[in-house]
Order: C-alpha cells, then sequence, then structure tokens
C-alpha cells in the first residue's frame, strides 16, 4: 500500500494533494483500507467528496478491491459506510428503477393518445 500512500492522484488538483491527502495514515484490515484524516472535518471531506476516487486509485494500484473506511485522527469513523460493492448494486437498482419509470411513462402517454 506503499504505492497507495505515494499515489499522485494526478486527477486532482494540486491543493487537493497538499490540503487533503497530505499527511495521512493508512492502515489495512483485512479487506478494509483505512485512511486516517487530521481532523473531522477533512475526513467528513474525504469521505463525501474523494472516497470513489480513493477507492478506485487502491483498486488500481493494488490489484484488489478494498472497502475505504474514513477516519479522523481521533478514530471517529463518519459517515454513512457502505461497501463499494454495496453502493453499485444500489446504483444498478436506481437505473432500473428510472428505466421502468421510464417505460410506465411510455405506456401511459401511448394510452392517453389513444383515448
Amino acid at each position: 500500500m506503499k504505492q497507495f500512500v505515494k499515489q499522485d492522484f494526478s486527477g486532482c488538483a494540486r491543493h487537493l494533494n497538499k490540503t487533503w491527502l497530505a499527511n495521512r495514515e493508512v492502515e489495512i484490515d483485512d479487506d478494509v483500507l483505512i485512511v486516517k484524516a487530521q481532523n473531522a472535518f477533512a475526513a467528513h471531506w474525504l469521505e463525501t467528496k474523494y472516497k470513489e476516487m480513493i477507492f478506485y486509485t487502491v483498486k488500481e494500484v493494488a490489484g484488489k478491491t478494498y472497502e475505504i473506511e474514513i477516519k479522523s485522527n481521533d478514530g471517529k469513523i463518519t459517515g454513512v459506510h457502505h461497501t463499494q460493492s454495496e453502493r453499485t448494486d444500489l446504483h444498478e437498482k436506481i437505473k432500473a428503477l428510472e428505466k421502468r419509470v421510464e417505460i410506465l411513462e411510455q405506456q401511459i402517454e401511448a394510452t392517453n393518445k389513444m383515448k
């Protein structure tokens, strides 16, 4: 995981590297990668803005997937914690429901035109 720690995050602005990802500690506990932020604010920011990017960067560098947890240095875990596979499943379910709604709307529109 040292590669992750040294990862450039080239898709991010320089200030992001220096501000949000600099001086971070990373631990691995089985299939969970724990990123420790400087404080609760930084942990929340990483959780809400960059957790997905961290997930995919780790997957690319490590060649396997890890659940990502973001903690502040006081050990508090931030936010709601879904594994990436749970998030992907939810995303797929949402897409399927959106498609079903679209089909139903088309059927209603076609029925209304027939009247």
